[in-house]
């Protein structure tokens, strides 16, 4: 096989020349002025290589650009031996390096060694967007570190307004569709577990309307314990929107309540739930008001009253009364009281609701009585009536 030499000496004399020469031919660039020339010596380690008839290259065949004989600062490779081959630039270090494997298609950046605290950044049009500390901290969008033990911090910049920092996506189009955010440790075994989910549902695909699920583990793969469905209702320890309410709460025993409030303050008269109405006034509130008391208040300042008068013919209302017992439908429990509508008729302010009232499904809409309203009503019959035996005594001697 030939090969052709193109020479130079120092008269500025150029000379090509084809020996005959076996084996493949290899390019050669002097770094210092001399021959540039092609020969079959055969392959030689960091030089220019061409494949010979076989097409495969030696071990050691590479093309490298120096900055220094002891330091490589480009090097494309390939190696029968080598882990990583295939592309491998190599900075001030053998720890500061961009390898790529091609046969795993694996790209791995080294930067530093671990006590040097150096940082990788990564650039797009000329500006920082991502940088992974020697912590192993992820910082996107800035340069601040949240943590220095690993973990992710990302930042947006979006002054007066709110902007996306964190989007998942889930391209399925069916109903009860969804993403999941798992929050994930070790057990006492340093096995792998699932502690906690945040889940969001599209419920309805058509309509874009979708939930939020909240889910923890107690010694078994995350259950719901907690739900924000498409109308902004809160569930807790219901899937479904108990009646009417905002907040739907289900409790399933004694040790697990409803609602549980605690007065770490130590002090009496602490407010436990208050109560407003659309001009943010108050209109009552639950009150702990002793050790082991609450009261129930409604609002009844004077300062909020106008058209004063005394109550008068109370004891003729309470005469028309019809209290009565009853067992309820749901249980057959034996009660006491009033029918709503009956008591409605004679004290409208102790009965909530229209008597046979549905909502907009068919359903009945149930009247409710509060007894508390009934106190005025019933003094001003004693005094009516005290004021009638005093009537009768003074004129019965």
């Amino acid at each position: 096989m030939s090969s052709i030499v193109i020479a130079g000496d120092t008269s500025g004399s150029v000379t090509l020349q084809a020996p005959a020469v076996a084996g493949a031919t290899i390019l050669t660039l002097p770094a210092t002025s001399g021959t540039v020339q092609t020969s079959g010596a055969g392959y030689t380690t960091n030089g220019v290589a061409f494949a010979s008839s076989t097409s495969v290259l030696a071990t050691g065949s590479a093309l490298t650009f120096n900055g220094s004989s002891a330091t490589p600062i480009l090097t494309f490779t390939k190696t029968t031996s080598a882990t990583f081959s295939g592309l491998n630039f190599v900075f001030s270090s053998a720890t500061s390096s961009v390898t790529v494997n091609d046969s795993t298609g694996e790209m791995r950046f080294a930067s530093g060694t671990n006590s040097s605290g150096y940082f990788q950044t990564f650039l797009t049009d000329g500006s920082e967007r991502m940088r992974l500390t020697s912590a192993g901290s992820l910082v996107v969008g800035g340069t601040e570190v949240v943590t220095n033990n690993g973990g992710i911090t990302a930042t947006t910049t979006s002054s007066g307004s709110v902007q996306a920092t964190l989007a998942m996506r889930n391209a399925g189009t069916g109903n009860g569709s969804g993403t999941t955010l798992a929050f994930r440790g070790a057990t006492n075994t340093g096995a792998e577990n699932d502690y906690a989910y945040i889940t969001m549902v599209a419920d309805n695909t058509t309509s874009k309307t979708g939930s939020m699920r909240f889910s923890t583990g107690n010694g078994t793969t995350p259950a719901e314990r907690m739900r924000i469905d498409p109308a902004g209702n809160l569930l807790v320890g219901t899937t479904t929107k108990n009646n009417d309410g905002r907040l739907s709460i289900s409790a399933d025993s004694a040790a697990n309540q409803g609602i549980s409030i605690k007065n770490l303050n130590g002090a009496n008269n602490l407010t436990y739930v208050l109560f407003t109405n659309s001009s943010d006034n108050t209109a009552g509130s639950i009150l702990h008001t002793g050790s082991t008391t609450v009261s129930y208040v409604t609002s009844s300042d004077y300062r909020l009253k106008e058209n004063i008068f005394p109550m008068t013919g109370a004891l003729a209302r309470v005469g028309q009364l019809k209290p009565c017992t009853y067992t309820w439908k749901e249980d057959g429990s034996a009660g006491q009281g009033f029918i709503a509508h009956e008591l409605q008729e004679f004290v409208p302010d102790c009965v909530t609701g229209k008597k046979d009232a549905l909502d907009k499904n068919g359903n009945p809409e149930y009247q409710g009585i509060d007894t508390s309203f009934l106190v005025a009503t019933l003094t001003a019959a004693i005094q009516e009536l005290k004021a009638e035996f005093d009537a009768y005594k003074a004129s019965h001697p």
